[in-house]
């Protein structure tokens, strides 16, 4: 809204306008805006002032992003209507009472509690239009949408051109990705980093590199940074003994105790205010439901008692006595690598008040991305992260629990809560971004991160500033769980990655465990299984991906089949399921492969482009300025635009690399689900899309063939829209099969060749087509040439279906192949798919030739 000049009115008492200013664009606090909330109800004669509440026919169907926002604006709604109540209650006492009887204290009371009520919606309503707006700006300056705290009659504030600098310069601290060359089974190498723009500070935070330095790592920096790995190796275990003299006295909510050191890396408000004591942000009121304290055998006793009394050593738990509002909840265990447990709290219920918001955060395939031919590597862990986070003493209420009829609250981040892992990651921000000013590549996954350079001297230094600082920061660096000496092989978030071999795989040890699970799985296929087993079976092999290559490829019906088995069992996971013949396969595919399964880490840039498209009446395919396309037969127009676009992308392959091995082909399509399929390896949405997604790659596979789709703007995909659409069905007619069998059976003579034949009516093992890149296409037995489809609808080898095809005999096949051109003549003539018409059409067929004789 453009600025206008507001007209005023008369000055009311300073004592009054304090007050205003004090309260205009304030967010009230979650237990305040209750409290106010609950002061004043809705009187029983006025009914319409209501709150109002989305129908449930439509709220069920509502996505769960649309039910957030929903009650995000539903909750300023409930606001305006209670200050109309306070509005009500007051002029009902104006007109009800006698002057000399008013309680003016009280009306006073309500119009702060009013004006405090229309504050937190006028910032609420902000907020709500920065958050529109932002949608419309440019990414890198979505920062400047964030509420800094000051009073400003502008929305974004009053210093909005340095705020728009400053978030323009952290954006401009990216990561710049160059192609090289790898030296793995003609594998390109991955895309490598140039350091002097690795500046990756997301979320507009003024990151600038710290000073100061503990004598231990100011000597280790000066003795060792930049010389041999064989000084630095010399180093490591006065290192790793410095570390454990840390990690044996140190105390939970660390970082509270090194502020100054985090305020020579980030001036953030947020940030900075967490590390002093982190604030769990609400969304509405926690109540305490009705609390069972949950049983623990004699085994888990002992466990849970050895590490409560390791807490309060540490002092990460503290005893307390019940305070009001507090939240009471279950514990529960899990075994750590190192044969340890970790105790964690179960707050399901408490999580549902936690505000949810989205964040991105660090995976392997951010690590993958990173990495770079014949670099160095090393990795560091650390030791109670989430511990070393302080809870602000006001919040420590809701993290309470029972141990032997004592209470006890958890002083720091717990396992178990939802903001934990957003939180933790938006603290680590500054730090990672000093280090990436430093020119150094670090990426991690909550306390697990990557270090790369590409010497092991670089390497080094890497590890000598990263460990210095988290040090400083009061974060412990734990000295057993990381690899401090430079490596070209690492493991790292339970997979190896080999920068010599340019590979990721599966450790030894998670490999042999999915290949047991599966085998145990095989075992009991496919009688009676738990649907929460084989839940957690795909669990298992999903997260294998990132180091087996067409992994994903081999899951999708075991998906399929747990989906279907939860929905008959109304979403109970301890109801038994039957795992069906594909499933089955499938397991047997995990269990035969995994052991020596790899992935690349790149497949190089592509040596071939086809860019295809599809339409209702055709295909279109165009490669190196070469075009083809063709008609669709009546029953594959049928089908799905997502079917066809698919189909589109496997006939444009078959056109254009029948021929060709072990490369990398970039498959340009207009349509996006087309693209996911293909990059999936599959679909879970679409049954027939999954079969053909299935047959592209295994015929990709056969040929050693890797594809990659991505998406062309349909304006920018001219060419093989128009072969898509290119009316000729002129020159798609052919001889009746019956007839044309009939008189070469009577003439005794077979030919070898169709001539002007297309892939719709060819009747012969070879015919040559103007459309198509080759002179000639060859389709192998076309004697049978419905079974030949048949098969190709299977998830078949091409060696398997040509085994098939030559077990039918000369003789069977003349005897057959009359009934399956009169079934053909059957199916066009009912507009069925003669691949699967269904059971009634089948026994209609064969009743119309019992009729016949």
């Amino acid at each position: 809204m453009l600025e206008d000049v507001e007209a005023t009115g008369d000055d009311i008492t300073p004592k009054l306008a304090t007050i205003a200013e004090n309260r205009w664009n304030k967010k009230l606090a979650p237990e305040k805006l209750t409290l106010i909330q609950e002061k004043y109800k809705r009187p029983a004669n006025c009914t319409t002032v209501c709150s109002l509440t989305v129908n449930p026919e439509i709220w069920a169907k509502l996505p769960l992003y649309q039910q957030r926002a929903d009650l995000n604006v539903s909750k300023i709604q409930e606001s305006v209507r209670k200050a109309a109540l306070i509005s009500l209650q007051t002029a009902h006492s104006l007109t009800n009472t006698k002057s000399n009887e008013l309680d003016v204290k009280q009306l006073l009371t309500q119009q702060v509690d009013s004006l405090a009520l229309l504050g937190h919606i006028s910032y609420e309503l902000a907020c709500l239009r920065r958050h529109k707006i932002k949608s419309v700006l440019k990414p890198e300056y979505a920062p400047i949408c964030v509420d800094d705290g000051t009073q400003s009659k502008y929305l974004f504030g009053d210093d909005l051109p340095k705020r728009l600098k400053d978030a323009k310069e952290a954006s401009n601290v990216g990561l710049a990705v160059n192609t090289s060359n790898s030296k793995n089974n003609n594998y390109r190498a991955p895309k490598s980093y140039d350091q002097r723009n690795w500046r990756q500070t997301r979320g507009g935070h003024n990151y600038h590199a710290g000073t100061s330095r503990s004598d231990f790592f100011q000597r280790g920096k000066s003795n060792y940074k930049g010389k041999k790995v064989s000084k630095w190796k010399i180093f490591i275990p006065i290192l790793k003994d410095y570390l454990k003299l840390l990690c044996a006295s140190s105390k939970a909510g660390r970082i509270s105790n090194h502020f100054s050191a985090w305020t020579s890396i980030t001036s953030d408000k947020e940030i900075l205010s967490d590390t002093r004591g982190m604030t769990i942000e609400l969304s509405g009121m926690p109540a305490q439901h009705r609390f069972v304290q949950t049983k623990f055998n004699s085994a888990e006793t002992e466990i849970i008692e050895t590490e409560i009394n390791k807490m309060l050593g540490k002092e990460i738990i503290e005893q307390v006595e019940h305070t009001k509002d507090e939240i009471i909840s279950n514990i529960f265990t899990r075994p750590k690598k190192d044969g340890t447990h970790r105790v964690i709290i179960n707050l399901k219920d408490f999580n549902k008040h936690v505000s949810y918001y989205h964040f991105k955060m660090d995976s392997l395939n951010t690590i993958v991305k990173l990495v770079d031919n014949d670099c160095f590597m090393a990795s560091i862990d650390l030791k109670d992260a989430y511990y070393s986070i302080p809870i602000r003493e006001k919040d420590r209420k809701y993290l309470r629990f029972y141990w032997h009829n004592q209470l006890y609250q958890f002083t720091c981040l717990p396992n178990g809560l939802s903001s934990g892992p957003r939180k933790f990651t938006k603290i680590l921000k500054p730090a990672l971004s000093s280090l990436h000013i430093k020119g150094h590549i670090v990426s991690s996954h909550l306390d697990d991160f990557y270090l790369q350079g590409k010497t092991p001297e670089e390497c080094c230094s890497n590890l000598i500033d990263t460990v210095t600082l988290f040090t400083e920061l009061g974060l412990l660096v734990h000295p057993e769980k990381c690899n401090f000496i430079p490596s070209q092989e690492i493991v790292i978030l339970g997979f190896i990655i080999n920068s010599v071999k340019m590979t990721v795989k599966l450790t030894p040890e998670k490999a042999l465990t999915l290949k047991s699970d599966c085998d145990l799985f095989l075992k009991k296929c496919p009688g009676n299984i738990e649907i929460r087993e084989v839940a957690q079976i795909i669990g298992k092999i999903v997260s294998s991906f990132p180091g087996v290559l067409h992994g994903p490829l081999y899951y999708r019906h075991l998906e399929r089949d747990k989906t279907s088995a939860l929905a008959r069992n109304k979403g109970n996971f301890d109801a038994r399921m039957t795992l069906s013949k594909e499933s089955i396969l499938e397991l047997k595919w995990w269990s035969n492969k995994v052991i020596d399964a790899f992935k690349p880490i790149s497949h190089g840039e592509p040596s071939l482009v086809i860019t295809t498209d599809a339409s209702l009446q055709g295909w279109g395919a165009e490669c190196q300025s070469v075009a083809t396309g063709g008609l669709w037969a009546h029953f594959e127009a049928n089908e799905h635009i997502n079917y066809l676009e698919l189909f589109a992308t496997f006939l444009g392959l078959k056109t254009f690399a029948k021929t060709r091995r072990n490369l990398h082909i970039r498959l340009m399509i207009d349509n996006t689900s087309a693209v996911g399929i293909i990059n999936n390896m599959g679909t879970s949405h679409s049954p027939k899309c999954n079969i053909l997604a299935h047959q592209v790659w295994s015929w990709c596979i056969e040929r050693k063939i890797w594809i990659s789709a991505a998406h062309i703007p349909g304006r920018d995909n001219f060419i093989a829209d128009f072969e898509s659409r290119r009316n000729e069905k002129a020159s798609e007619w052919m001889l009746d099969k019956l007839r044309l069998a009939k008189a070469l059976k009577d003439l005794d003579y077979s030919p070898s060749i169709d001539i002007f034949a297309s892939r719709i009516n060819k009747q012969f093992d070879t015919y040559p087509s103007k459309r198509d890149t080759s002179i000639v296409q060859k389709t192998v037995n076309d004697d049978l040439p419905l079974i030949r489809e048949s098969l190709e609808l299977q998830n078949l080898s091409e060696s398997t279906k040509e085994i098939i095809m030559a077990s039918w005999r000369k003789g069977t096949q003349k005897q057959y192949k009359s009934y399956l051109l009169r079934w053909e003549e059957y199916c066009n003539r009912e507009n069925v798919a003669p691949h699967n018409p269904g059971k009634a059409y089948a026994i209609e067929f064969l009743r119309e030739l019992y009729d016949s004789g």
